[in-house]
């Protein structure tokens, strides 16, 4: 099987993209970052969960809990890992935790949906994490092969907002493609099958 990364955020074409941005939703991390004493807080430690997407872009707030920082703040941290920032945000949704590492598309949707939340740190963006991979056997090459073929992407994420963008860029509607939502994990295994034509899809599945 030949894959073909067809459009990756970055390429010279898609500068009128938007940058994928993380964001923690606790400062603790950035203030840990600043201190140069390493003090321990004193008093009793305040206990948070922090719901991590397990991707390269949260590594900054995964390194932050292993090196006691935010214990010098004062705080007891416990992670919970999820493969991708929509889950973990829906554990904060779900009262499951305190905080998440998350991209801006299920932000976005969940202030939409009205939904109290507040992003008060951003640990990392990248014009690098999203791409459109493709299967050559299905004839496709360029972005324009795309219309009428078969694309998975995972709804309420990074991945299913790129995927409309680029194509309406490209002058190919929704209409003209089946998008079939997939969990994020789930997508290396159907496009090695042939179950789909191409993915939207970000870190660390594009490693197919």
């Amino acid at each position: 099987m030949a894959i073909e990364n067809i459009a990756r955020r970055g390429k010279s074409y898609l500068k009128q993209m938007p940058v994928a941005v993380s964001a923690l939703a606790m400062i603790a991390c950035l203030c840990s970052c600043t201190r140069t004493d390493h003090t321990p807080a004193s008093g009793p430690l305040e206990k948070v969960t922090i719901a991590y997407a397990t991707q390269p872009e949260t590594a900054l707030a995964q390194v932050a809990q292993s090196q006691g920082y935010y214990r010098e703040e004062g705080l007891q941290a416990t992670g919970h890992l999820h493969p991708y920032g929509k889950l973990a945000l829906k554990e904060v949704l779900e009262g499951k935790a305190d905080f998440a590492t998350v991209a801006e598309t299920p932000v976005m949707f969940a202030i939409m949906n009205e939904e109290k939340i507040s992003v008060i740190a951003t640990i990392q963006t990248s014009s690098l994490g999203n791409a459109i991979l493709a299967r050559r056997d299905r004839g496709i090459r360029t972005l324009t092969d795309l219309s009428g073929k078969t694309i998975a992407a995972t709804s309420g994420t990074t991945s299913h907002f790129f995927l409309d963008a680029i194509l309406g860029i490209n002058g190919i509607s929704l209409q003209d493609v089946k998008v079939v939502d997939l969990q994020a994990e789930e997508i290396p295994e159907a496009l090695a099958r042939g179950d789909i034509d191409a993915v939207s899809t970000f870190n660390p599945y594009l490693a197919i």
